[in-house]
Parts: structure tokens; C-alpha cells; sequence
């Protein structure tokens, strides 16, 4: 799989990612756009050409 960063690095509001490559006999491509970022706990980004979001928060959990 390779990785594209922008200038941004994925690390701030608008930043663009870009990853592809292949699985055995599939090539596959997605870009995603960062749309919030509340380090170290919160990042959020779009799927570029669809609807779906996809949030990943990394509040620890508790004992």
C-alpha cells in the first residue's frame, strides 16, 4: 500500500491523504480529507466522492 501526503502531512483541518495499491488481483484507491482534529483524542475525515464520515477517538479507556 502506498501513502500520499500533502503538504499537511495529515495533520491539519483540510489536509489530504491518499492511499493505493493492490490486493491480489484488485486495485484499490482512496483519498480522504481531514475534517477535525483535536490531538491527541480526536480526528476526523471524509472519504473523497462519498457521503460517509469516519471518526476515530482516542480517549483512553479506563481501568
Amino acid at each position: 500500500m502506498a501513502t500520499e501526503l500533502d503538504e499537511g502531512r495529515g495533520q491539519k483541518v483540510g489536509s489530504r491523504i491518499r492511499l493505493s495499491g493492490r490486493v491480489p488481483g484488485v486495485e484499490l484507491s482512496v483519498e480522504e480529507i481531514v475534517t477535525e482534529r483535536n490531538p491527541p483524542r480526536r480526528k476526523v475525515w471524509e472519504l473523497r466522492d462519498s457521503a460517509r464520515y469516519t471518526t476515530v477517538d482516542l480517549t483512553p479507556l479506563e481501568n
